[in-house]
């Protein structure tokens, strides 16, 4: 059982003397306030009481509810309102004022019809109906007695329509208003659809219609950077309206709803309460979305935060619409579900001398019947002079009432009525006697003066008032008030834009404005990609080259030519260029190894210089290789080129030194190998006389095969120019000598591994010469190595980067020097310096000797028949001792 029908049932067994049930005589037609003056009347339509929505509560009698029977019978009982109270006097005050300030001296007055809407669309329809069918004998001057006409001579009972409240009533009543042409000014109807001239052509408002209140709403979401909200609203003309125009206007300042949902207005509904709970319940659990707009009038909104507090919903920002959004009631709630509310509501200024004229009604002065039903729920008598309106009321309930509006209505049809008495009759009261409603509508449109409030009344051509003005209003804490809350206008919003001039007070009372959106902007370094929905997306981090440096949904930036994005992508450095650098471990290395082969070779020099005479260097021609020895260990030293960053210097230097030190280590190695040959062939042939390569022919031939190469290497540089090459793009800039160079270096490879071929191959046929002259041995071993070594290089470097491939050609120079040595000094340096027995004379001429009888007895045997074969004994003596000086004479050099 519900707990409003338990109290009820409760109320029902205590005051069993005072409860009863409804009689007929209890129900009545609702009251109506008349003028008994006037011969141009007005009419008024206004919510003064709203049905209880407790159904058992009205089964009981209560003197403080009005009970109505409607045309199926049914009995609805309704409560008073004192809003809609305050709006009937209004109508009665502007009407008084009138007729005293401005229509005074005339033959016009001005009278009033006001009626109780009931907040009902039925009843205000059949006010609606009365008032456009109604019709009346013009009267004569102020008197209340009509002219003698002839019976055809009426004039319209009113001439215009001051409501209603509801978007709802005031569609259905220019619906039957538009026929009789007869205007309808409503001072508190926002619905976008009266805009619509088609379908409610002589409506009026001097309230702003909904869509301006969506453009406002929309910019307070801007303001405070949301960009993912949900709205809420009734399912009705006035929400689906007002809901639609803030879509719009979202969908133009790319604001995302995140949720949209509508529910039935008739709250009592129990399927309608299970929408509410829905909504509310999905709304608690998306922490996405903090803000919500709830679109609808105010009983329902009530409901929908009596929902959000029942289920503990805290931490949200409600934005309201100006039918609730200065509410009182809204004080009920705790400050944990509504604190920080932020509404949109109409620019309501006080009015003075309204507020003293309320002042000074009482249950005795007062002509307005449901002031008088006000009266008597305060348990005042009729005729208590004492009992007056509630100094409170005026103070809070009228300074958030609309009765500015109401009056801007009423001064509406009067400023249009006194241009229309404009018409050149010498009396302007005939001017009235016939009254044209569509020309009286349009000179309504027309009016350009000061309403109640000091506020400028005009309309457009749609009847909407201009100067649009909101005023932003703040539900606050504010411990010094009966309900520990209030609303505090914040800002404002006027000719389109927004202003917040006071500090807003948040849910949770936190100091930072809530966030409310799907995504988060992405950080520096971190672009969006776009999801399904454009408030929704991933940021993912810029690609290589790219970089954001601030914080935002734009796109990476490309990075300069040279520069690269940093480890965050938040900006650019300058790329690492890629050469063998000075600092770096494998320049460390090459160093470590030119210097130990620089000095290991500067040693081998001052060892072959010292015992420069002995017989083993002698053997070896000497001074070829002391020049040999010189140029292998400038060869260790040759890498030193390849380190540091390339130059178009170092580019041209490397491959001629490269070209020049491997061609001259090559060269003296061929022609040592060919003269040490030709000296045993003459020997062993016995060709004493035969010419042989002296030093200085050897020197010409080293010299004609350098030539050779820096023509080759002159012919290509003319060809292809060599130029510093860097290779943008990757992590880093790869910087080198280009092509040409590379290519140059291959050219130079080629040309003295063809040099290295023929060595090769002259010392392999010389590999058996005597112990102390077996460097053709030794050569051909340099020679094989060589050519491995120089083989593998051509190989790999076709498909290296620049790093390696300097690196490898270090390597390989260094290998080079290396093998020169090994394999031709070392073996003579070790019988110098550890064996220098085998360095005297007698043993390099027994050597000789026994080489040469060898060589001979070889010859013999393969040259003559076997009858003229030489015994043994006589081939050992057919050699004179002085062949041996002689081979060391002409090896000495």
């Amino acid at each position: 059982m519900k707990i409003s029908n338990t109290i009820s049932l409760i109320l029902l067994f205590l005051t069993p003397t005072s409860a009863k049930h409804l009689n007929d005589s209890d129900i009545k037609p609702p009251d109506s306030l008349v003028s008994r003056f006037g011969n141009v009347r007005i009419g008024g339509l206004v919510p003064v009481h709203i049905q209880q929505s407790n159904k058992t509560l009205c089964e009981i009698y209560d003197p403080r509810f009005s009970y109505i029977r409607y045309r199926d019978g049914t009995v609805k009982c309704y409560k008073l309102n004192i809003g809609g109270v305050l709006w009937s006097e209004a109508i009665r005050f502007a009407v008084l004022a009138v007729n005293e300030l401005v229509l005074n001296g005339t033959n016009i007055t001005l009278g009033y019809d006001i009626r109780d809407s009931l907040n009902n669309v039925d009843v205000a329809l059949d006010v609606a109906l009365d008032f456009t069918t109604r019709r009346e004998r013009p009267k004569v001057g102020n008197s209340t007695r009509e002219c003698n006409c002839s019976v055809n001579t009426t004039q319209p009972y009113v001439v215009a329509l001051i409501g209603g409240a509801r978007s709802e009533i005031s569609q259905r009543v220019n619906t039957v208003a538009s026929v009789s042409s007869l205007p309808q000014v409503s001072y508190s109807s926002t619905s976008v659809s009266l805009s619509d001239k088609t379908k409610y052509r002589t409506f009026l408002r001097t309230i702003p219609p909904d869509n301006f209140q969506a453009r406002a709403m929309v910019d307070i979401v801007k303001r405070f950077g949301w960009s993912y909200v949900a709205t809420v609203a009734t399912d009705e003309d006035y929400g689906r309206r007002g809901v639609e125009g803030f879509h719009e206007e979202a969908r133009k300042s790319n604001i995302c709803i995140s949720t949209q949902r509508l529910f039935h207005f008739n709250i009592s509904d129990d399927d309608t309460k299970r929408d509410i709970k829905d909504i509310v319940s999905k709304l608690k659990a998306d922490t996405k979305t903090n803000v919500i707009v709830l679109f609808c009038e105010r009983p329902r909104a009530v409901a929908v935060l009596t929902e959000a507090q029942k289920q503990g919903m805290t931490g949200k920002t409600w934005i309201a619409t100006e039918d609730w959004g200065f509410s009182q009631r809204i004080y009920d709630f705790d400050i944990s579900t509504v604190g920080g509310i932020l509404g949109v509501v109409t620019h309501a200024t006080r009015l003075d001398l309204f507020e003293k004229h309320l002042a000074a009604l009482n249950s005795s002065t007062t002509e307005n019947p449901w002031l008088l039903e006000y009266f008597r729920e305060k348990s005042c008598k009729v005729g208590d002079k004492n009992c007056k309106i509630d100094p409170s009321l005026t103070a809070t309930i009228l300074h958030r009432n609309k009765a500015s509006y109401v009056m801007d209505a009423v001064y509406t049809v009067v400023l249009g009525l006194l241009d229309y008495m404009k018409c050149g009759e010498p009396d302007a009261a005939d001017c009235l006697k016939d009254i044209d409603l569509e020309k009286l509508r349009e000179y309504m449109l027309n009016v350009n003066d000061s309403g109640s409030s000091g506020r400028l009344i005009n309309y457009d051509k749609l009847g909407n008032p201009g100067g649009i003005y909101y005023l932003i209003s703040n539900l606050q804490p504010d411990p010094t008030t009966k309900k520990g809350k209030k609303f505090v206008h914040v800002g404002n919003w006027s000719n389109g834009q927004l202003h917040i001039t006071n500090p807003v007070y948040w849910n949770g009372g936190r100091n930072n404005t809530p966030v409310s959106r799907c995504s988060a902007p992405c950080p520096p370094g971190h672009y969006y990609v776009k999801g399904d929905v454009s408030c929704c997306w991933k940021c993912v981090l810029c690609p290589l080259g790219k970089f954001k440096a601030t914080t935002g949904n734009h796109q990476c930036d490309s990075c300069p030519e040279g520069y690269v994005s940093d480890a965050n992508h938040t900006r650019c450095v300058r790329i690492p260029e890629e050469f063998i650098r000075w600092d770096s471990v494998t320049s460390a290395i090459l160093v470590s190894l030119s210097l130990c082969g620089v000095l290991v070779t500067s040693f081998m020099f001052g060892v072959y210089f010292k015992y420069r005479k002995t017989p083993i260097v002698k053997a070896a021609s000497r001074y070829p290789s002391l020049l040999l020895l010189v140029s292998i260990a400038i060869m260790f030293a040759l890498p030193l080129l390849y380190i540091g960053r390339p130059s178009i210097v170092l580019c041209h230097i490397q491959p001629i030194a490269f070209g020049f030190l491997m061609t001259l280590a090559g060269s003296l190695v061929l022609t040592k190998t060919f003269r040490l040959i030709q000296i045993f062939n003459n020997v062993v042939t016995n060709l004493r006389d035969k010419p042989l390569v002296t030093v200085k022919t050897q020197f010409v031939m080293v010299i004609l095969m350098l030539v050779l190469e820096v023509i080759l290497i002159a012919v290509f540089l003319d060809r292809r120019p060599i130029q510093v090459n860097t290779v943008v793009g990757g992590a880093t800039v790869p910087i080198d000598c280009g092509e040409s160079a590379k290519d140059l270096h291959t050219a130079v490879v080629l040309y003295n591994w063809f040099l290295a071929l023929i060595c090769a191959v002259m010392a392999f046929r010389a590999r058996s010469l005597p112990a102390n002259f077996s460097e053709a041995r030794l050569i051909s071993f340099a020679m094989f190595t060589f050519s491995v070594v120089w083989l593998s290089f051509l190989i790999v470097f076709s498909g290296s980067i620049i790093t390696q491939f300097s690196v490898y050609i270090c390597i390989c120079i260094l290998a080079t020097a290396l093998d020169f040595v090994v394999c031709m000094f070392a073996p003579k340096i070790f019988v110098i310096l550890f064996k220098p027995e085998l360095n005297e004379m007698h043993v390099v001429r027994a050597d000789i000797y026994r080489y040469t009888m060898k060589q001979r007895a070889r010859s013999h045997t393969q040259g003559e028949s076997s009858e003229s074969e030489l015994t043994r004994a006589q081939l050992e003596g057919s050699l004179p001792r002085r062949k041996s000086a002689h081979i060391l004479q002409e090896s000495k050099l």
